[in-house]
């Protein structure tokens, strides 16, 4: 149990960390842009910035605050389920040891099993692809290099 928490508090941590990081490149990225085509054309750059996702969204999605309230939640959610889950399965091995019928109830650990695979890997890929989209960059003080 121990090590299932320190896993989901670790996965929570490296999503976070490299969802911010990610968040504020694009956001920098497309300020930048916007910025010169506002200089070419006054009225691309309104329009542009009600449009793009990371500028429209950035005191949202790009605040740190709510980032960690958000991933938290959701990584909680997942480590109740996962938890729950562990109940049948923990329940069938419970009665089996205790009864003279050696007969497993393979249906109820195959089902704790597959949702424990699937919470655990939601955030393993998220990261996965969030470290992929992220591009690499001069990194005087490796934030990113750490993170992958």
């Amino acid at each position: 149990l121990i090590w299932f928490t320190s896993f989901r508090c670790f996965t929570f941590f490296i999503t976070t960390k490299n969802w911010v990081i990610y968040y504020k490149y694009k956001w920098t990225y497309y300020t930048i842009e916007s910025e010169w085509q506002h200089i070419i054309n006054p009225t691309a750059s309104d329009d542009d910035k009600k449009h793009n996702w990371f500028i429209a969204n950035n005191t949202k999605y790009g605040n740190r605050h709510f980032v960690y309230k958000l991933f938290g939640a959701i990584c909680f959610i997942g480590f109740i389920i996962c938890l729950l889950s562990l109940i049948p399965m923990h329940v069938t091995m419970y009665q089996t040891q205790n009864s003279d019928n050696l007969q497993i109830d393979t249906e109820w650990i195959l089902s704790s099993t597959a949702v424990i695979m699937f919470t655990t890997f939601i955030p393993l890929v998220f990261y996965v692809i969030i470290a992929i989209k992220t591009p690499l960059f001069h990194d005087n003080f490796y934030i990113h290099w750490e993170s992958k």
